[in-house]
């Protein structure tokens, strides 16, 4: 069976696309596509001209995910994990949100759930280490 190059296929779609397209579909592809398990279709023509680029055909989700987890700002691949779920209303600020998303957008030590509570307690997530330490390090340095 032919084996995939990730770095390649990677590789081709941020040179074909640039920077900011490839890490909106990276962002998009590891956050609110993952509920819904489709991509949305404007990362389905991104895809789509990537495979007739390198001349392959791959229309699972999971294996379209899996060549694409990894942090975008750390370079590093995703680890899976069971954490807790949060159930609840809570609010983010602005100044956090911006911070998180572009220091460690992957740090997931929890999984936010909807506002009623559920039965699950635990949901696998996708982390990144470094972006675990930078959430760390920001948090120290945070006044007390």
């Amino acid at each position: 069976m032919y084996k995939l190059d990730i770095q390649l296929v990677r590789n081709t779609m941020l040179t074909t696309f640039g920077s900011d397209r490839y890490k909106k579909f990276v962002v998009e592809l590891n956050g609110r596509c993952q509920p819904k398990r489709r991509m949305f279709f404007w990362q389905e023509e991104m895809w789509n001209q990537v495979q007739e680029l390198l001349e392959f055909r791959i229309n699972d989700f999971a294996t379209i995910t899996g060549l694409f987890r990894y942090c975008h700002v750390h370079d590093e691949e995703l680890l899976p994990e069971l954490v807790p779920i949060v159930y609840g209303t809570r609010q983010a600020t602005g100044a956090y949100i911006e911070v998180m998303e572009s220091e460690f957008p992957y740090a997931k030590e929890v999984f936010f759930g909807p506002c009623w509570q559920e039965a699950p307690t635990r949901r696998e997530v996708y982390f990144c280490t470094a972006c675990r330490a930078a959430k760390k390090l920001w948090q120290e340095r945070l006044p007390e």
